[in-house]
C-alpha cells in the first residue's frame, strides 16, 4: 500500500505547472491557426448578419477547439496521476482499518474472558510472594549446602570429593524438608498430620546426628584434632544442621502452595500468558488501524489537492477561452467590408462546456 510523503505532493504540482505552460502554447496556438483564420473566413463574407442574435453558430470551430484542449487535459492529467496512484485502494484502506477494528474488539473480548476465567479460580495467597519466597529457599539450600561442603573437607585431601558429597547432602537435605512439608501440609486429618511432623522431625534429628557424628570422626583423626570440642562437637554440627532443614520446612510449609494450589497457579499463569499475547495483538491491529486511517487521509487530501488543481486549470481554459471570442469579434468587425457591427457582438457568449471535475481525475476504487 502507498505511503504519500511530501514529494508526492510536489509531483502533483510539477504535473500541474507542465499543463499550465501548455495550455498557453494551445492559447497561442489556437489564436493563429483557428481564432484569426475564422475571423477573417467569416468577415470577408459580411459573416455574422447585421441582424443576427446568436454569436454561437460562428464560434463552433473555437468551441470546439478549447472543449478539446479541457478533454486533453483531463486526460493527460487523469492518466499521468491514475499512474502514480495505481496503488492506492480506498476500498481496500477501508477494508484494513474495518479488519483492524473487527480483530481489536476480538482480542478485547478475549481478555475479558480470560479475566473471567481467572476469577473463577481461586488463588492461594499472593502470586508474586510465593515466587519471592522461591529466593529465600535458594538462599537456604545454599548455606546448607555451603555448610556441608566446609564440614566434609578434611573427608578426602580431595577437594571436589568434598564439594561433590557436601552439595548432595545439602541438596538432599532441604529436598526432603520441603516434599515433606508440603506432604504433610496436604494430610486432612490433625492427629495424623501432627503425627507425621513428629516422625518428620525425628528423622531430622537422627540424620544432623549422623551426619555430625561423621563429620567428628573424620576431623578428629585429621591434623585439625587440635580445634577445641564445642567447633568438633558433633551435636553443635547437628543444632547448626537442624536449623536449616526446620527453617526450610517452616517455610515452605507458611509460603510455598502445594500440589492443588499449585496447579491454580499453573493455570492462572497460562491464562495471564494468554492475555499478554491479546495485549500485543491488541497493539499491532491498532498500529494497523492508525497506519491505513493516515493512509486514507492522505488519499483525500490529494484527491482534494487534484480536483482543486484541476478546477484551476479548466479555469484558465475558460479564461482564454473569453479571450479567443473577444479576438473574434474584434478581427472579423476590423476585417468586414459591410462596415457594421453584429447584434450578436453585443451579446455575452456562452461558456464552454464544464467536465466533472471531482470524478475525472482519480476515482477511489
Amino acid at each position: 500500500m502507498k505511503t504519500f510523503k511530501e514529494h508526492d505532493f510536489g509531483l502533483v504540482g510539477k504535473i500541474v505547472q507542465e499543463m499550465i505552460e501548455h495550455l498557453s502554447q494551445s492559447h497561442q496556438h489556437f489564436m493563429q491557426t483557428t481564432v484569426f483564420v475564422e475571423a477573417q473566413s467569416f468577415a470577408n463574407k459580411n459573416l455574422p448578419y447585421p441582424e443576427e442574435q446568436s454569436i454561437e453558430p460562428y464560434l463552433t470551430t473555437i468551441n470546439g477547439a478549447y472543449t478539446g484542449l479541457k478533454k486533453e487535459v483531463e486526460l493527460k492529467l487523469s492518466g499521468r496521476l491514475q499512474k502514480f496512484f495505481a496503488t492506492v485502494n480506498a476500498a481496500h484502506l477501508d477494508e484494513r482499518i474495518r479488519q483492524a477494528q473487527d480483530e481489536d474488539k476480538k482480542e478485547t473480548d478475549n481478555i475479558k474472558n480470560f479475566e473471567t476465567d481467572k476469577s473463577r479460580l481461586m488463588r492461594p495467597g499472593s502470586h508474586e510472594g510465593y515466587k519471592n519466597q522461591q529466593w529465600v529457599l535458594k538462599g537456604l539450600a545454599f548455606a546448607d549446602c555451603g555448610f556441608m561442603v566446609s564440614s566434609f573437607l578434611r573427608f578426602s585431601d580431595i577437594f571436589l570429593l568434598a564439594l561433590f558429597i557436601g552439595f548432595a547432602i545439602g541438596m538432599a537435605q532441604i529436598h526432603a524438608a520441603k516434599t515433606a512439608a508440603l506432604t504433610i501440609r496436604e494430610i486432612a486429618e490433625p492427629q495424623r498430620r501432627k503425627l507425621y511432623y513428629g516422625i518428620a522431625i525425628t528423622a531430622a534429628v537422627i540424620i544432623s546426628l549422623l551426619l555430625g557424628l561423621l563429620r567428628y570422626y573424620f576431623v578428629h583423626q585429621g591434623a585439625d584434632a587440635s580445634i577445641p570440642f564445642i567447633f568438633l562437637n558433633p551435636f553443635s554440627f547437628a543444632a547448626l544442621n537442624l536449623l536449616l532443614v526446620i527453617a526450610t520446612a517452616l517455610l515452605v510449609h507458611f509460603y510455598f502452595p502445594t500440589k492443588a494450589e499449585m496447579k491454580v497457579i499453573d493455570q492462572v499463569d497460562a491464562i495471564d500468558k494468554q492475555i499478554e499475547k491479546c495485549l500485543h495483538r491488541k497493539v499491532y491491529w491498532k498500529k494497523m488501524e492508525d497506519q491505513a486511517a493516515a493512509q486514507k487521509l492522505q488519499t483525500i487530501k490529494m484527491h482534494g489537492q487534484i480536483v482543486h488543481d484541476q478546477k484551476k486549470l479548466f479555469e484558465r481554459i475558460d479564461a482564454y477561452y473569453d479571450v479567443a471570442v473577444g479576438s473574434f469579434k474584434n478581427e472579423n468587425i476590423t476585417k468586414r467590408t459591410d462596415g457594421k457591427i453584429p447584434a450578436c457582438f453585443k451579446t455575452i457568449h456562452r461558456n464552454l462546456p464544464g467536465l466533472d471535475t471531482d470524478s475525472n481525475t482519480m476515482t477511489a476504487k
